[in-house]
């Protein structure tokens, strides 16, 4: 089965640049199609595969919208140049999906700036109404300081996928403050997470044969219900460490925090040489609890040349008027940065 990932503005663009070039099982079967305003995104994405010994990549197809010098931050600019331009990338994805037959599709982009923030919905409806597959948004929020202008056109991307019926993905850049040093490094762990969250999808599509349980990937976007998911990634190398942290790992690396509506839906992925049952109990009953979640869907990947134990969890169901920190600019929401729903503190052994 391929899926089909498009990306929207020079973050999402970053973000599925990095994937492709560090899981090579992304590459197999799959197409990838980045939209952006700005030609010299698609030229630095070249340089990366080029820099990673990708010497073909004829799956992923570059598309410029606009007169390829960027929409800045104005949100509404960008949406226009979308609109104007959107016939391209919807011949293109039906094109490929004449060929591919493409079961699932993800929309991936980084909201704040001019060119996804508003487009993404637009985007993302297009691509289902085209190819009538379903359409899963992954979206990154940005740092609270970067000011006014950024922080709204992100909450209003928001808003605007929920208004059109998608349950974004979220990854907020402001939580990576807690534990990197830099703005780069947040950024890019942000850009680690995603593809590493697109890789284990990926997994489960190759193995859904002999996944304990059996697993189709339409199942997991089922269980999507309102406003926004959240999700953490974890690799271990060694099973006593995996043992000893994977709490605290697990509530560390979320990407959200917010405030659960009513009751939450959940996806757990672990994968291993060979996975141990108990662990995979411990941590169903720990999300279950934590999260009160109605309806899971856990599934162990299980194969000889996996290296390390890896786990990954998907949970919907999230506010996105409960984000926390809240999605105002700190110089004039100063005193609503302090959560108002779930805060997932660090847990202690």
């Amino acid at each position: 089965m391929s899926i089909l990932f498009v990306s929207i503005g020079s973050g999402g663009q970053r973000i599925l640049t990095e994937a492709y070039a560090s899981y090579p099982s992304l590459r197999r079967g799959n197409f990838f199609v980045m939209v952006n305003t700005s030609a010299s995104d698609h030229e630095r994405t070249a340089r990366r595969f080029e820099a990673a010994n990708i010497p073909s990549y004829e799956n992923v197809k570059p598309v410029v919208i606009g007169e390829g010098y960027g929409a800045g931050k104005d949100a509404e600019l960008g949406l226009k140049m979308y609109e104007a331009d959107r016939s391209k990338v919807v011949e293109l994805v039906k094109e490929a999906h004449e060929r591919h037959r493409f079961r699932l599709a993800f929309t991936v982009g980084s909201l704040g700036g001019g060119c996804a923030s508003l487009a993404i919905a637009e985007l993302s409806r297009d691509v289902a109404e085209a190819l009538k597959v379903r359409v899963v948004p992954m979206v990154t929020l940005p740092f609270r300081r970067e000011g006014r202008l950024i922080v709204e056109n992100a909450l209003r991307g928001l808003r605007r996928l929920s208004e059109y019926g998608f349950n974004p993905l979220v990854y907020d850049n402001e939580l990576t403050l807690e534990f990197t040093r830099t703005v780069d490094e947040g950024v890019r762990l942000a850009n680690h997470s995603f593809a590493r969250l697109i890789s284990t999808l990926i997994d489960v599509v190759e193995c859904e044969d002999f996944a304990v349980p059996p697993i189709d990937i339409i199942d997991v976007t089922r269980i999507m219900i309102p406003q926004c998911g959240g999700f953490s990634t974890l690799f271990y190398d060694n099973v006593r460490d995996f043992t000893r942290t994977w709490r605290e790992g697990l509530v560390k690396g979320f990407s959200l925090r917010s405030k659960v509506l009513t009751r939450s839906n959940a996806f757990l992925a672990c994968k291993a040489k060979a996975f141990p049952q108990s662990l995979v109990e411990d941590i169903a009953r720990f999300l279950r609890s934590r999260f009160n979640v109605a309806e899971m869907i856990p599934t162990v990947l299980e194969r000889k040349d996996y290296v390390g134990y890896a786990v990954t969890t998907i949970i919907w169901g999230f506010s996105i008027d409960d984000i926390a920190p809240s999605l105002a600019p700190r110089e004039e929401g100063a005193e609503q940065l302090r959560p108002r729903g779930l805060r997932l503190p660090l847990l202690h052994r």
